[in-house]
């Protein structure tokens, strides 16, 4: 799931102050097809702290790490959706 979720997260997280987005080519080799849908900025403190929770958390339950993946990409996708629905300026 974490693999099949990159792309995609990263056609969301993508630019920040300062910086431009950039496009992403999720069928390169085979097409120059790109994509990006810039919600949340790149570096955003609030991705970091929840992916440094889960992180805490797996060393604490190393036999419940599946589970705190699944669990961290979900509240991830989560403030995601809520940072681009109520705090992105660039829509």
């Amino acid at each position: 799931m974490a693999a099949l979720s990159q792309i995609p997260a990263d056609a969301v997280v993508s630019g920040a102050v300062g910086l431009s987005d950039w496009a992403l080519k999720p069928l390169w080799p085979f097409s120059d097809f790109q994509f990006i849908y810039p919600l949340v900025p790149w570096g955003n403190v609030g991705v970091t702290i929840v992916f440094a929770i889960a992180m805490i958390v797996e060393l604490k339950k190393p036999n419940q790490a599946q589970q705190i993946a699944l669990l961290t990409l979900v509240v991830v996708v989560i403030y995601i959706a809520l940072w681009g629905a109520f705090v992105n300026v660039r829509a």
